[in-house]
């Protein structure tokens, strides 16, 4: 029995996701970059550059066949681009309420403690 994108739980392989997103966006987000490692890309957010994960998107690509990621991720990376474009016209924002934080431990040296639901 052979598995496929389709029938993992997390979505497309990581890497396969990546590879579209490498395709596509240049076009979609200048200067943005993939950390294929963390599973995220880097966007310039002003002097900034914002972190947004990747997971997002192999959720969205889950279950459908691989010829339509490159739209998907398009139509995703155009969000996350209006997000940006809406973030630097509006300016810093001392309004705590947008923030969000989530804490994300790398691998085995995980602080002792650290969990999440």
């Amino acid at each position: 029995m052979t598995s496929s994108s389709a029938d993992s739980p997390v979505g497309p392989p990581p890497t396969d996701i990546h590879a579209v997103l490498a395709e596509v966006l240049p076009s979609v987000l200048p200067g943005a970059v993939i950390d294929t490692e963390a599973g995220e890309i880097l966007v310039p957010l002003g002097a900034d550059r914002a972190r947004v994960s990747t997971r997002s998107l192999q959720t969205a690509c889950r279950g459908v066949p691989a010829s339509t990621w490159p739209e998907i991720a398009r139509q995703w990376l155009a969000e996350i681009r209006a997000q940006v474009d809406s973030a630097i016209a509006t300016g810093p924002s001392r309004d705590i309420s947008r923030l969000r934080a989530q804490a994300v431990p790398k691998g085995p040296e995980a602080p002792p403690g650290l969990s999440s639901p």
